[in-house]
Order: C-alpha cells, then structure tokens, then sequence
C-alpha cells in the first residue's frame, strides 16, 4: 500500500508567531512595535521608532502587568475590524496601531510602514516592511524627476533658441529664450520641488 504524503503549507501561509512581554494595554488585531526596553507598544505612523513594525498582536493584554503575548510576524491573520476595499492592495500602518490602505491624507512628517497584504475583507497577509520617512520618499520621486527633466533639457536644446528647441522656460510667469538664462541645478530633486520658482513647457520639440 502506498503511503500518502502530506505536503505542509507555503511558508507564506502559515501564520508566524513570536512571543513578546509587554506591560500595554493592546487588543487583537493592533499593530505593534517595541519600546526602548524591548516591549510591546501599539505601533504608530507619527513616531519614527514606533512606524518599526514587529507583527500583529494575537492575544489581548491589560495595561500595568508585565505579560507575554503572542505576536504573529508572518502568514495570514484576521480581524473583524478591518474591511479592507482594495483587495491585493498593501495595507499601511496608521496611528495608535490602526491600518489603512489610502495613505493620500498623511502629512510628510509621517513614516509609511507596509503591514502586508489585504487579501480579504477582513484579512492580511503579514509581511512587516521597514519604515521610511514620507518627505524621504517625496524627494527621491522628485530626484527621478528631475534627472529626467534635466535630460530633456540636454536632448532639446541642441541651439539653445527657443524657436528650435520648442522648449519654454518659465520663471517667475516670465518666459525666457533660452538655457543660458536658467542655472540649471544638479540632478538630485532641487529643481522639482514643492518651493520651486522653475516650470517647463514642452511644445513638441524637433
């Protein structure tokens, strides 16, 4: 007789747990990080050393008393009090342990913490990201920006003319005729910035 195998899950589905103490008040489904001593804390968007999240809180826990609680780190959770809209969308850390998927109305001073995957209404797929600061990442997008504004500048102004290079320059509403006219930054996001008096206009070119 043949003897049947069984085959165990995915590392990607089977839930991943740690055990950490902590003296909190936290509930299941809180997004957690740890203190400067090692516990447990509800994880949060506005503080950098709280956007470091660790997991997902299994067990509940009382404030005061030093307890151990379970923590899952990987693999598929739930929770009756998310209700997820965009499905296979990341899901992020939001403040006091919280998760939301629309990160459009958080200030710069905020750190965007990729908790995992929204893969039900009410469930996630834990895969904890590092923190990085919302302003940090602004300037970098800004810096591919503008090296790829800078290399229009170089491809279309081959005369320097504005009639040939069909490329305008705008400072201050004011246009002007040609590069020579503009201190053009070094690629690194100065020249797409939010304070930024420079705009450009392509009308075609050659």
């Amino acid at each position: 007789m043949a003897i049947k195998k069984v085959l165990p899950l995915q590392a990607s589905t089977r839930p991943e747990t740690k055990n950490f103490v902590t003296a909190a008040v936290l509930a299941v489904g809180d997004v957690v990080a740890l203190d400067s001593g090692g516990q447990l804390i509800r994880a949060d968007r506005t503080n950098k050393t709280r956007s470091h999240v660790v997991g997902i809180a299994v067990n509940s826990s009382v404030g005061g008393t030093v307890v151990t609680i379970p923590v899952q780190t990987g693999g598929i959770t739930a929770s009756g009090s998310w209700n997820f809209a965009n499905l296979g969308q990341p899901v992020y850390l939001d403040i006091n342990g919280g998760v939301v998927q629309d990160t459009s109305a958080f200030p710069n001073t905020s750190y965007l913490t990729k908790v995992g995957i929204a893969i039900g209404a009410n469930q996630i797929a834990v895969q904890p990201e590092a923190p990085i600061l919302l302003q940090a990442q602004i300037d970098d997008e800004l810096a591919m920006a503008s090296g790829a504004v800078l290399k229009q500048f170089i491809q279309k102004d081959q005369s320097k003319t504005l009639e040939d290079t069909k490329l305008s320059y705008v400072v201050n509403g004011n246009m002007i005729s040609t590069r020579d006219d503009v201190d053009l930054p070094a690629e690194g996001g100065t020249l797409l910035t939010n304070n930024s008096m420079l705009e450009c206009v392509d009308h075609g070119g050659l």
